[in-house]
């Protein structure tokens, strides 16, 4: 494995599993980790045996020291070490975890003075990885009333046509519908988006975008609607989504900085629930489009937007099929189990998230409940070199998936994806809407 050594920022991270970007930049010393099994997978228990090797500007360093530690993916280090390179190569046997889940192996060493990193996750029989997060007793009846009354508004949808964002086969438009409830002094709270049709005649299917977490505009999903799909991309704050990029610095900084623990201590004022209810409301816009074929509609989403994904195609049956990559919001209470939790981690290392209330808010919210609720097919992709979603917390959501479902691996990746992932989950896609 060869890490890629790179600072991005938290959000713009997020943004890379929606579009299937990958980072190009290389660290001119680079750690090379090889675990003895290729798909790092290993049974529990099973001992781990790792290779290490060091290159600088491409060739192998002969000599040197690694240190290392080791232990459960995201929690207290269990083990330091040292091992030394030797003839090129260094060579490290590791305990394997006693129950299912992941272990991060972390190494470090030193080169002309300047210290480099690099690490790894392992896998111990991760499909029998359970979730932490229990189902609360009122979960589906809570949503059906939610939803009851989300669907009682109108939608007043709008759509502005944008020449200079359309193409020679693809309008583009600029869309926002009613959200939250009945219009106030100013009006009602709007959800805006991004839409884009094929030119040409005729009835396409949709997929409907979830967005990663952060706050910044978006651009129209052009490359996909060209093959023949309307794609819908949504914004999740009520605000456009095509400002300068200063007014979401702004935004980032002060009114919205921290959103996803906003009211986290009730279950219907908590900041997501504002974002369910729009981003639910999004499939009756797609369902209201002259140009949708009226059937084939997938939900699409990383991270907080895997997240999303699971949770629109559970909350309206009209969807036929989901893409999740590395979900966020999922089993989150991990954490109080002794394990890795879902982002955004309030449970990891805050005793003041640690109250009956925000705990049982955080419920009715995560992502493994509402995998539990999925009645259509799902794919899932993913990494094991994530630490903002880690692979425990993928896994179990997963693994709690009684759906037709399907999954793609590609462990060396963080919190981004390969294209190989992008292109795999969209096959699986057209297979669902019987496209070639």
């Amino acid at each position: 494995m060869q890490r890629k050594l790179f600072t991005l920022s938290f959000f713009i991270l997020m943004s890379l599993t929606i579009f299937g970007q990958k980072t190009n930049l290389r660290s001119y010393v680079e750690i090379i980790l090889k675990p003895n099994h290729s798909d790092w997978v290993y049974k529990t228990n099973e001992e781990v045996g790792l290779d290490i090797y060091v290159s600088k500007a491409g060739e192998t360093i002969q000599k040197g020291e690694i240190q290392y530690s080791y232990g459960m993916e995201m929690m207290p280090v269990e083990s330091n070490g040292k091992v030394v390179i030797k003839d090129g190569k260094a060579f490290v046997k590791l305990k394997g975890a006693s129950e299912p889940g992941f272990k991060t192996f972390d190494a470090n060493i030193y080169v002309d003075g300047i210290k480099y990193s690099n690490f790894i996750t392992l896998g111990f029989d991760p499909y029998a990885i359970k979730p932490a997060t229990p189902l609360p007793n009122d979960f589906v009846s809570f949503w059906s009333e939610q939803k009851k009354s989300w669907d009682a508004e109108p939608l007043c949808a709008k759509m502005d046509y944008m020449p200079n964002k359309s193409t020679d086969k693809v309008d583009v438009y600029n869309i926002s519908y009613n959200y939250n409830g009945k219009p106030g002094t100013y009006g009602a709270a709007r959800f805006f988006g991004v839409l884009a049709i094929p030119k040409a005649a005729g009835k396409y299917p949709a997929i409907y975008y979830l967005p990663g977490a952060g706050v910044r505009s978006y651009k129209p999903i052009i490359d996909i609607a060209e093959k023949g799909f309307i794609t819908l991309q949504v914004g999740i704050h009520g605000i456009p989504i095509d400002m300068a990029d200063e007014v979401y610095q702004l935004l980032r900084v002060g009114a919205l900085d921290g959103y996803p623990l906003f009211n986290n201590n009730s279950r219907e004022k908590y900041y997501y629930n504002r974002v369910y209810n729009g981003c639910v409301r999004g499939v009756s816009f797609i369902f209201g489009l002259e140009k949708f074929d009226g059937v084939n509609l997938a939900t699409w989403g990383g991270s907080q937007g895997g997240n999303l994904s699971m949770a629109v195609s559970a909350l309206d049956k009209r969807v036929k099929c989901s893409v999740v990559f590395h979900p966020a919001l999922t089993d989150m209470e991990g954490y109080l189990h002794g394990r890795a939790g879902g982002w955004p981690h309030q449970f990891k290392n805050s005793k003041l998230a640690l109250t009956d209330t925000t705990v049982t808010t955080s419920r009715y919210y995560d992502g493994i409940n509402f995998a539990k609720q999925l009645n259509k097919p799902v794919m899932f992709s993913f990494g094991f070199d994530d630490k903002t979603c880690g692979p425990t917390t993928s896994f179990a959501a997963y693994n709690a998936i009684t759906a037709p479902k399907e999954i793609f691996l590609a462990p060396n990746t963080g919190h981004w994806t390969f294209q190989e992932q992008q292109d795999t989950c969209l096959r699986f896609v057209m297979k669902q809407f019987g496209m070639k």
